[in-house]
């Protein structure tokens, strides 16, 4: 099996493309929503779409490691056996939606009454909707096994048409509606339906790819153990990950203000947004690291390499736009007051961001090719360090305190993911070559304080004059330093196939 870079590029588009049509939509239907339900219901609808990200926990991984070993036994050519896995895979994923939708419906009144602050006209109508979405947590859970196995197979076309229509469902049926009733129920249960009527197409598309799925067969101990041990390191990460994502925003409420938590959290929901370019990317690599594990390892480092080379060129500039122009966005975007307060933050979450961008790759690396208990490791490692600098940062440098520890813990995370990948996999082939590892560096850090200096300009004309330049910099820095002949002639061969695909797709609609 080749490193075929060209599908990965496709692949990865159509992931950044499904996330974001549903994101455009996202920005158009939310304030129709709140208008027309009204913040109390609104905030419960909310609730409702995070409790499945919740509640997927109960899933314990299985569907990324169905991912891993599909791929695995596809490159090994083990495809008598793909049945049988895959069987004990959706039929153990359905089981635990089955425990996990119990469990949250005799949860609901308790949810509802006692720990929400609902309002009391709007408990019955809360509960109702909250098991519905119980009901439908089956069918979403073997939805994942059976995308997992549509993803080992590089299906990701399939995968974000069927994918995208459920996440403009989630904004557009409420919207369809509410021109009849403002009554949560309807809408919840037909976000229910949808997940029902996905898993249906989930599985006629997995059925279409391999055929001798026509049989089910009971779940296997053999295969039971293998998956849950993989999935289950998965799952500490999964919990550890969010505690980590959250745990800052809770501390900034109770030793600072709430009005703190607002000046933090907006610029880190507007800057994460960049995350959804690494989350375009990793999951296309997750099948290829895990037959490249069991085919031929010394393809691991070279596409880690690619990978994260090319996560640099797509990144950087962006992350250079947000720190030059943090204030000016801020100020058009929330007024004078919030960006004096949230400019500085903004800025260090960027460098954070990027950092996080890169550490994807590696992470999920690691998890294809076996080890997910190292990340988790890793994860519980960071966990006290994280909080112990969050407490020692916040009080002396507020919520500029609060992103440094943040930027910080995700730096270590980077190192130790990096340096765990390379003992796993020690390769000949270094990230850069050893004649241009001091010329880069050297440009790359002449270039982080040509743009720390222009960050702090007051001249809003100066910025947009020499923000380009900055970033034409980079590129012929990235061109000249980061990049080898092979890379050179592999990016001109990959630009003019895209740009071909791009013109035979336009003259298909035409």
């Amino acid at each position: 099996m080749q490193i075929n870079k060209f599908k990965i590029l496709v692949n990865t588009s159509y992931n950044f493309l499904g996330k974001l049509l549903p994101l455009a939509v996202a920005v158009f239907a939310m304030p129709i929503l709140i208008h027309k339900l009204g913040t109390d219901r609104f905030g419960i609808l909310t609730l409702c779409w995070a409790v499945i990200g919740y509640f997927s926990i109960f899933n314990l991984g299985i569907g990324a490691a169905t991912t891993k070993f599909v791929a695995e036994y596809q490159a090994r050519n083990q495809t008598e056996e793909l049945p049988e896995l895959i069987w004990s895979s959706v039929l153990l994923l359905f089981g635990f939606g089955v425990l996990a939708g119990l469990i949250g419906w005799s949860l609901s009144s308790w949810l509802v009454e006692r720990v929400l602050n609902i309002e009391p006209s709007l408990w019955e109508e809360s509960r109702q909707s909250l098991c519905l979405l119980m009901a439908s947590l089956p069918f979403f859970f073997a939805t994942n096994g059976m995308q997992g196995v549509l993803a080992a197979q590089h299906r990701f076309g399939v995968l974000n048409i069927i994918n995208a229509p459920l996440a403009l469902v989630n904004y557009l049926v409420p919207l369809l509606i509410l021109a009849y009733t403002v009554n949560l129920v309807p809408i919840v249960g037909s976000l229910a339906l949808a997940r029902l009527v996905v898993c249906g197409i989930s599985f006629g598309a997995m059925r279409q790819t391999l055929p001798g799925l026509t049989r089910p067969s009971w779940p296997k101990a053999r295969n039971i153990k293998m998956l849950l041990s993989f999935g289950g390191w998965l799952t500490v990460s999964s919990i550890i990950g969010p505690l980590m994502v959250n745990m800052d925003r809770f501390l900034i409420g109770s030793v600072l203000t709430m009005s703190a938590v607002a000046y933090y959290v907006t610029p880190y929901e507007l800057v994460s947004r960049f995350l959804i370019i690494p989350g375009s990317l990793t999951p296309v690599l997750f099948p290829t690291f895990s037959a490249f594990a069991v085919e031929d390892q010394d393809k691991c480092g070279v596409l880690l390499n690619r990978s994260v080379k090319f996560l640099f060129l797509i990144m950087v500039p962006g992350i250079i736009a947000i720190i030059v122009m943090a204030r000016p966005i801020l100020e058009l975007w929330l007024g004078q007051e919030f960006a004096s307060r949230s400019t500085l933050v903004l800025q260090v979450l960027a460098l954070g961001v990027l950092i996080n961008c890169l550490a994807q790759v590696p992470f999920g690396a690691i998890q294809a090719t076996g080890r997910p208990d190292l990340t988790a490791k890793c994860h519980m490692a960071e966990f006290l360090v994280y909080f112990l600098s969050l407490w020692l940062l916040i009080k002396p440098m507020g919520i500029v305190g609060v992103a440094l520890a943040w930027t910080t813990r995700i730096s270590l995370d980077m190192a130790l993911l990096f340096w765990l990948f390379r003992r796993l996999f020690p390769q000949k082939t270094p990230l850069l070559a050893a004649h241009k590892k001091w010329g880069g560096s050297m440009g790359l850090l002449g270039l982080l304080a040509a743009v720390s200096a222009l960050a702090q300009l007051p001249s809003l004309g100066a910025k947009i004059i020499f923000l380009p330049i900055i970033i034409v910099l980079f590129l012929i820095l990235f061109w000249r330093s980061l990049l080898d002949d092979a890379e050179r002639a592999e990016a001109f061969v990959l630009l003019h196939r895209f740009r071909r695909l791009i013109m035979q797709k336009g003259d298909l609609h035409a």
